[in-house]
């Protein structure tokens, strides 16, 4: 019995932080090698004429040290000035937050720019139903207050929607590691495997994810969410249930803050694992599995089984705990003999595979600390709406 929870728990963890990555390259070197038509290439030009209207939005909860620059990062984003509309949506700011945003306006009629005032703090969800029934755009695109496109990024945004097989795209988020902590760095070494799977997933049609500070879709997929849900994490499932494919736009970069510590990490994982677990299993029923099996597979790989890699890493170290009790010294030199096969997957060298262990170790700690939570969360049928940014929370 300790044999088999030791070896599933590590074919687990592996499958999580690498495995499925070499599965979807191979996968993907196989639909090359027999000349299979991958579903979705980014590289489409569009004439001026064919680039959609577009409406950005951001919910803002005492945002008045970033409203007025981040209206000012829209409108110097180049996207045509006819086709474009700024929507923020005050979400019951006590400061000046709407006020700035109201000021800006007025200083620059040439732009669409509208204020939503809430009285009350409503959460996320609510501000994107309000968009979604406000906007007469082709595109919707939502975003935070402190997120910053980069130059062109709408342009190569909206490009993928000129494939109507497409109903949702998603940007590449770089986070800032302005204070080099090692919570950042570690994030950073996260997203680099994200940014990997997507591109994959999104070239062979399965994309199931996308990320909050920049996603774009088609208003008319759009369906009412639910305070507990973010449109990040339900947006690509609606998509799919309608035909339609969610793409990972690689040449479209925003900026982003990483987390500084411990407290706003465990907020962050756990919030965003409470949230996909409570929308995955809300909106993707069985019918829907098989119904679209490859998709509910990169579903399940990508996401839902990482929020549960707690629970293996602790079987783990419960059954090495009793085997080495047991002095079952095979089991042990099998476990070392799987270390060294990962070192000549993955082409590690012993020094990166020890700064890996010591550098990384306390990151992977809180993140597993985070998913847990997230699911006890989730269990107990915590399902909070209101949101205020995790850097602002603490």
């Amino acid at each position: 019995m300790l044999n088999f929870l030791l070896f599933s728990s590590l074919f687990f963890l592996f499958y999580i932080y690498g495995g499925y990555l070499l599965l979807l390259r191979f996968v993907y070197s196989l639909t090359y090698v027999m000349k299979k038509k991958i579903i979705f290439k980014n590289n489409i030009p569009i004439d001026r004429q064919d680039f959609p209207s577009v409406t950005v939005f951001f919910s803002a909860y005492n945002e008045e040290e970033k409203v007025e620059s981040r209206l000012l990062n829209l409108t110097q984003n180049g996207y045509p000035v006819d086709l474009l509309e700024i929507i923020v949506v005050s979400d019951g700011s006590k400061d000046r937050t709407a006020q700035l945003a109201k000021a800006f306006a007025d200083k620059n009629p040439e732009w669409r720019i509208r204020v939503i005032e809430i009285e009350t703090n409503r959460g996320r969800a609510y501000a994107q139903n309000m968009v979604a029934k406000e906007s007469q755009s082709e595109i919707l695109v939502t975003t935070d207050a402190e997120t910053k496109f980069k130059s062109g990024m709408l342009h190569e945004l909206v490009k993928p929607f000129a494939n109507p097989k497409v109903g949702v795209v998603g940007a590449v988020v770089l986070y800032l590691n302005e204070n080099d902590s090692p919570i950042g760095n570690s994030y950073n070494t996260y997203r680099s495997l994200e940014r990997k799977l997507r591109n994959l997933e999104s070239k062979l049609g399965i994309l199931p994810k996308t990320d909050g500070p920049c996603t774009a879709y088609r208003k008319y997929i759009w369906e009412p969410i639910e305070d507990f849900e973010d449109v990040d994490q339900v947006i690509s499932l609606v998509a799919r249930k309608k035909g339609y494919l969610t793409i990972h736009a690689d040449t479209a970069e925003c900026l982003d803050r990483s987390n500084t510590n411990i407290q706003q990490e465990l907020l962050q994982r756990s919030r965003m694992t409470r949230k996909a677990l409570f929308s995955t299993f809300a909106r993707w029923r069985w019918h829907d599995v098989l119904n679209h099996p490859y998709f509910s597979f990169a579903l399940f790989s990508h996401k839902i089984i990482r929020f549960f890699s707690p629970l293996f890493f602790l079987t783990f170290i419960i059954s090495i705990f009793f085997l080495s009790i047991k002095l079952d010294f095979r089991i042990l030199i099998s476990v070392i003999a799987f270390t060294f096969f990962l070192i000549l997957v993955f082409k590690w060298k012993l020094s990166n595979l020890f700064d890996f262990i010591f550098k990384r170790a306390l990151s992977l700690l809180i993140a597993q600390v985070g998913f847990a939570m997230g699911i006890y969360q989730w269990i107990t049928g915590n399902k909070t709406g209101q949101y205020t940014p995790t850097r602002k929370a603490l």
